[in-house]
């Protein structure tokens, strides 16, 4: 099994984003509406609307989830993309982060991995951010437990673990429960070896 920190990593923010700079065909990736009949053609297969993280001076980032590839049984990721940022670049070249849900492994059936996501006002943060809660086993057998967190910062997407005092989980279901947060329905799927 892979390390716990390198596991979450990859699925947490699977930044496999290759700036060859090549141009790529939207011929077959799906377009994603969003707002008032405003629609942005991504780089993915399957786009669903998730929501928006807001920005100052630019199009807003859109939340979304997608395939990288079509009619292949590759995970549902989520990606974070503002119009204004230009064209996607397709396939798997641009960032993804993991989706909310129970991962297996592939070949021992063992769950290994498991995610909960959030988006909105979900703690301290004025500003709405998209939150992972993730669990992965160890090799010894044991959980490790990680936040990451993905906001908004001079109209710019950070995204980064939050190693120091993250929010706690009952904090975030109690926004959750007050309205100003919402938890994305999650799903199954493997992980690889």
């Amino acid at each position: 099994m892979r390390s716990p920190v390198r596991h979450s990593l990859q699925l947490l923010c699977l930044t496999a984003a290759m700036t060859s700079g090549a141009a790529f065909s939207a011929e077959g990736y799906g377009v994603l509406k969003y707002g008032d009949g405003k629609t942005f053609q991504t780089g993915v297969f399957q786009p669903r609307y998730i929501g928006q993280l807001p920005t100052k001076n630019k199009a807003p980032y859109l939340v979304f989830s997608g395939r990288s590839c079509n009619e292949c049984d590759a995970n549902r990721t989520i990606y974070i993309h503002s119009p204004d940022d230009g064209p996607m670049l397709g396939g798997e070249r641009d960032p993804r982060y993991g989706y909310p849900g129970q991962y297996h492994h592939y070949e021992t059936q063992q769950l290994v991995h498991t995610a909960r996501v959030f988006l909105g006002n979900c703690f301290t943060s004025p500003d709405p951010v998209v939150l992972w809660f993730a669990r992965d086993r160890t090799d010894s057998g044991k959980w490790q437990q990680s936040v990451f967190v993905a906001e908004i910062v001079d109209d710019r997407l950070v995204s980064r673990l939050m190693n120091d005092a993250p929010p706690k989980l009952v904090h975030v279901i109690a926004n959750v429960k007050k309205g100003s947060c919402r938890e994305l329905k999650g799903g199954k799927g493997y992980i690889e070896p």
